[in-house]
């Protein structure tokens, strides 16, 4: 019973009596979750008799009809807005009718599907906008040294990463942090605590796992188109917030265009956007640029009580095969996130990586110097070869060619329509000297 009722909990198929939770004086509004004392003081108001299983499913159903319906949400008996029955999955089962508008995520072309076009099995991965090093020296070793423990679990509140990333942002504390199994999982915590009905407002094109992940949660996606610079517009994403946003994601530097905002205007959007409407920066890439305009977020995070930034260890730490990822967040809305979160959810290994990475500032930074070197190699070649591209502050390109161009030499890219481009452009990941070499020989 237990398990059941928290996953409900956790999906919001239970919804509370009383307003939706205000966080501080802002008024920022979150999903209701019910809490478990009024569980069980509700059940011994209702008097409920016979088996626990019976228990359950009256006691749910009670607050499915009478809570949902003081919420205007119009709930029947077993039934919730986007839920209904799916036939030839299960007689009774109910589903959520707004999946079956959501495809899976979109990979790039399988190296056996090219084969076929090609004839060659021989390729070079330049799709996911991975590092070509690989972890740390220090990383592997803080790896191999947790096999010894494999069969335990990790440590639930990963104390010791947040600490080292406590420690390499002045000011942030472990109150602040909520570390996830990539920053995508982090991401979908916090759509699940918004409020709902309502939307989310993004730049496009962007990260498409934006839309997927607002949508799941019954949450609207509205797209606001980048400006002439292949930057986010952020006045024109102002102008988009209604009474019914209550979240604005911003990917800085932005993917797939690589290209980013100065602090100095975040900034200026966060002052301007209602205190009830939450701000996610998705700084995925922001060790990768070193533009003096440019500058993390964790001050801003600091200052606000409503904005939120969410990066990674998969890009310049080299730990995408591990997926840790984490969010910097005022200590109250690091509390709702926990409150969401899948326990245990980063292993053991990725924990160790992780923290052994950051113990190593240094050389993090050579390697994104190493990258930009390649990065304005490949950029001159396009120059060259007269192509048009989008310049990147990032480990990847925005150039105006079709990926076929690239696979008749071995090289794998991301078709760029798969990331709201037009079709004709590709997004190419900033591989090694070798694997750029390869890249570059279809310009020949």
């Amino acid at each position: 019973m237990v398990v059941l009722f928290s996953a409900a909990v956790f999906a919001g198929a239970v919804v509370a009596t009383s307003e939706a939770e205000v966080f501080g004086g802002s008024g920022l509004a979150f999903s209701p979750v019910l809490a478990p004392q009024e569980i069980v003081a509700r059940r011994a108001r209702m008097g409920i008799r016979g088996t626990r299983r019976r228990r359950f499913f009256i006691l749910r159903d009670s607050v499915i009809r009478n809570d949902a319906r003081r919420c205007g949400l119009g709930c029947g008996r077993l039934s919730l807005p986007g839920i209904r029955s799916t036939p030839g999955i299960g007689v009774n089962l109910k589903t959520r009718s707004v999946l079956e508008g959501i495809g899976p995520y979109n990979p790039p072309r399988l190296r056996e599907e090219i084969s076929v076009d090609y004839g060659s099995e021989e390729y070079v991965k330049l799709t996911m906008n991975e590092l070509s090093f690989g972890p740390l020296p220090e990383a592997r070793a803080a790896i191999i040294e947790t096999l010894s423990r494999a069969g335990r679990y990790p440590d639930r509140d990963a104390t010791p990463l947040r600490e080292a990333i406590a420690h390499a942002h002045p000011g942030i504390s472990v109150g602040n942090i909520v570390v996830g199994n990539g920053s995508s999982e982090t991401l979908v915590d916090l759509m699940q605590i918004l409020d709902r009905p309502g939307e989310v407002v993004i730049p496009w094109p962007s990260f498409p796992f934006y839309v997927s992940s607002a949508r799941v949660v019954g949450l609207d996606a509205k797209k606001v188109p980048l400006d002439d610079h292949h930057r986010a517009d952020l006045d024109a994403m102002l102008a988009a917030v209604t009474r019914e946003t209550r979240a604005v994601i911003l990917c800085n530097p932005n993917n797939p265009s690589g290209t980013y905002l100065p602090l100095s205007e975040v900034r200026r959007f966060a002052d301007a956007l209602p205190e009830d409407v939450l701000l996610i920066l998705d700084e995925a890439y922001y060790e990768f640029v070193d533009d003096p305009l440019y500058s993390g977020s964790h001050d801003l995070v600091l200052e606000s009580d409503n904005v939120v930034s969410t990066r990674t260890f998969s890009k310049v730490h080299g730990l995408a095969g591990f997926r840790v990822g984490y969010a910097l967040a005022p200590e109250r809305l690091a509390d709702l996130v926990w409150r969401v979160h899948v326990p245990f959810s980063v292993n053991q290994a990725g924990q160790a990586a992780a923290t052994a990475s950051l113990g190593q500032p240094g050389a993090i930074a050579e390697r994104s110097r190493q990258m930009k070197r390649e990065r304005e190699r490949v950029q001159d070649a396009f120059e060259t070869a007269g192509l048009e591209y989008v310049p990147s502050h990032t480990n990847f390109v925005m150039v105006g060619a079709k990926p076929q161009l690239f696979e008749k030499t071995g090289v794998l890219v991301r078709e760029g329509e798969a990331l709201g481009y037009p079709v004709g452009w590709s997004r190419v990941t900033i591989g090694g000297p070798e694997e750029n070499d390869r890249l570059l020989g279809a310009l020949a």
